[in-house]
């Protein structure tokens, strides 16, 4: 989750095969499998190609959120099932929920 200038939430991962092609990150006129999901604040959830790992701390360690425990900051929350995976959702109510094999954006 960032806040700030674009506040958004999402996460990296393996996603489904039928996850939309998306505009790549250094070439937007070619499309390809998406390598991030993402969503802000006032926009639907969305796949992305992003050049650099967005949603990924390179300093220090993180913990892993345990399965049901939510986190919220920034007017995102964030969740992990064990089943149907990661939900990110904002406080408009855009989100998208996503494991390696489904998808829901809205």
């Amino acid at each position: 989750m960032f806040t700030g200038d674009r506040s958004v939430a999402g996460c990296h991962g393996t996603f489904p095969a039928s996850a939309p092609p998306v505009a790549g990150a250094g070439s937007p006129d070619t499309k390809g499998p998406p390598n991030a999901v993402e969503v802000s604040g006032s926009d639907a959830g969305q796949f992305v190609s992003v050049g650099d790992p967005e949603f990924h701390r390179f300093e220090g360690s993180t913990k892993a959120l345990p399965y049901g425990a939510p986190l919220a900051a920034g007017g995102f929350t964030c969740s992990i099932d064990e089943k149907s995976g990661v939900t990110c959702t904002s406080a408009a109510g855009h989100g998208f929920t996503v494991s390696d094999t489904a998808y829901r954006v809205w």
